[in-house]
């Protein structure tokens, strides 16, 4: 009776345990996504630092991205006045944009070359509006050496728009 009453008192204490290991618990979790446009940029117009007149002094020809008149200082003289370069930024409406675009550029005609410096009016990125678009302009500073060889000076650069 005595390993009777050891025994009934061993099956009681592990009871709640086996029983335990029976229970389970379950919940749900939701999975989500969101999908958007992808950014892309497209150049409408390209940086013209027009047809300068560069005289025996060192000068430069500044195209504002921000617009406004054209500049020339020193030895360099507008003939015809360019414009600055222009481009669309297409992507989720609403969203912001990362700029990125390198900050100088060489021009070169032959063997002769001419550097500018890059601007533009965001300087980091911007937010697209409820259509999805935005736009923005890069200008810069074109430095030019007195009596510059004469030539078609060509140069390109690269802009990149990112989403953060």
């Amino acid at each position: 009776m005595k390993k009777f009453a050891v025994l009934f008192t061993v099956l009681l204490a592990i009871a709640p345990i086996a029983m335990a290991q029976g229970e389970t618990s379950s919940t749900t979790a939701q999975a989500a996504a969101v999908i958007i446009k992808p950014i892309s940029c497209v150049k409408v117009a390209d940086l013209d630092f027009g047809t300068i007149i560069s005289n025996a002094t060192d000068g430069s020809v500044t195209v504002e991205a921000a617009g406004g008149p054209q500049t020339g200082q020193g030895g360099a003289t507008i003939f015809e006045p360019g414009n600055r370069a222009k481009f669309n930024v297409i992507g989720e409406p609403e969203y912001q944009f990362n700029l990125s675009f390198d900050s100088e550029v060489e021009l070169t005609s032959g063997d002769n070359s001419l550097t500018a410096t890059l601007a533009s009016d965001l300087e980091n990125g911007g937010s697209l509006d409820a259509n999805g678009a935005a736009t923005f302009h890069i200008g810069g500073t074109l430095e030019v050496p007195g009596d510059s060889a004469s030539g078609e000076y060509l140069g390109t650069f690269q802009v990149t728009v990112s989403y953060p």
